[in-house]
């Protein structure tokens, strides 16, 4: 028989549970008293797919760091036939309280983070996003939909790639913090947020590149530390589309009321899920999804030559993109201290 006494303060006595579950309370707690203020009730209706889907996508978004929009922006367009658009704002109002969050839980359970590249890379990437919302208006949906595809599946091949080897180098934090490697930040932040204006989830997949490529920094410190990126990028998209004139649809936001209450509690169960997982478990996990993400938008979605050269040209363009990094990595003249190598 269930023990709910014992149940409770096993929860509360956890420090990283406890704070999900205040987090949550509070949110549940606005949340509910703004939809019976506004008369959203009726949404759920018409909207209840879209909660059931970030049950999954919220999970995998915090426990990978690629964020929910990654796993949501496929599943929208390609499986509920949403417009890009909207499948890009809502990945904006969802993260920034899903993994805003998540984000909560992290800091306050003191999960190791890279600070340094929270303050550069994020400042890069503030300045990407309103470019890519401008470059998402002149693009086709179906040409968005296999930009998305491809950049992600370019980012899984060199993931798996340099993970062949599971006792490579790998270090907690970034060991050269030369004016070079905080330049590359930047640029590098700057690329992510044009690719997060785009689709609504970029910042995260570029950062976990250049910190595991380029930078050997381990998954374990990595994917919080995107997690956090995602819920601050999240936040500047909504700020970014309203400031250039471009609202957020109102579907999105439709959608957006009746995830709320799923996600606060799906990211934040994600972010201490990764916390406990192997580093190797997360990247083939991370691997298995965008690749089944591909291949299902690879079908369907229907194809053209010059759709098909698109998403080519995307996908040899992401590879040397991380390959690149993966040979800035090899060749920068990193600190060896045997105290910061993390054993497998």
């Amino acid at each position: 028989m269930l023990d709910i006494k014992k149940l409770i303060a096993s929860i509360w006595y956890n420090d990283s549970q406890r704070i999900s579950l205040i987090v949550a309370v509070i949110i549940w707690i606005v949340w509910s008293a703004a939809m019976f203020l506004s008369g959203h009730w009726n949404i759920f209706v018409d909207n209840y797919p879209i909660a059931v889907t970030m049950v999954v996508a919220s999970f995998i978004g915090s426990a990978t760091g690629v964020g929910g929009g990654a796993v949501a922006f496929p599943v929208l367009t390609l499986l509920y036939h949403i417009s890009p658009k909207v499948a890009r704002d809502f990945s904006f109002v969802i993260q920034s309280i899903g993994m805003g969050a998540a984000s909560v839980v992290i800091l306050y359970s003191r999960i190791p983070i890279e600070r340094l590249t929270l303050l550069l890379y994020g400042c890069g990437s503030l300045a990407g996003i309103p470019l890519g919302i401008y470059f998402s208006t002149s693009l086709p949906p179906p040409f968005v939909k296999m930009f998305f595809l491809s950049i992600w599946l370019s980012f899984a091949v060199a993931l798996f790639w340099i993970n062949r080897n599971s006792n490579r180098e790998i270090y907690h934090r970034i060991m050269n913090r030369s004016l070079i490697i905080k330049i590359d930040l930047i640029i590098a932040g700057f690329l992510g947020g044009i690719i997060t204006g785009m689709t609504g989830c970029g910042v995260n997949i570029v950062i976990l590149m250049l910190l595991l490529l380029s930078l050997k920094v381990s998954e374990k410190i990595a994917v919080p530390t995107a997690v956090i990126l995602t819920a601050l990028n999240s936040i500047a998209g909504v700020f970014w589309s309203y400031f250039l004139g471009y609202q957020i649809a109102s579907q999105a936001w439709n959608f957006w009321w009746v995830s709320i209450p799923i996600v606060v509690i799906g990211a934040p169960a994600g972010a201490r899920f990764a916390k406990s997982c192997s580093r190797l478990s997360i990247v083939y996990f991370i691997c298995t999804v965008i690749t089944a993400e591909f291949f299902t938008g690879l079908f369907l979605i229907r194809q053209t030559t010059q759709l098909l050269i698109f998403a080519l040209s995307v996908f040899s363009c992401g590879l040397l993109m991380f390959f690149w990094m993966v040979y800035r990595g090899k060749k920068s003249n990193l600190i060896k201290m045997s105290n910061c190598r993390i054993n497998i």
